[in-house]
């Protein structure tokens, strides 16, 4: 499972560096591995990766492709909680 490296509180406004700074802290600390192809933001959650950890991170990586969307995009999407 690929989810980024942000942090969930507003993940579309940090700077890279910092979203490449917390996807090395995973993958320093074992909780996912580098995802090939992918931007170094971005990291691969292995399988058993405990429930409440791919929510917090699917989360974070929901929110920051979300917020790259045109607003008209993102108007027709919904609430997300």
């Amino acid at each position: 499972m690929l989810v980024t490296g942000a942090l969930l509180e507003m993940p579309q406004q940090q700077p890279v560096a910092r979203r490449i700074e917390t996807a090395e802290m995973l993958i320093d600390t074992g909780v996912g591995v580098r995802a090939p192809y992918f931007h170094r933001s971005w990291v691969n959650l292995p399988w058993g990766t405990p429930e409440d950890e791919l929510r917090y991170r699917l989360a974070a990586s929901y929110k920051l492709v979300r917020g790259s969307l045109p607003k008209k995009v993102q108007a027709q999407l919904g609430p997300f909680e």
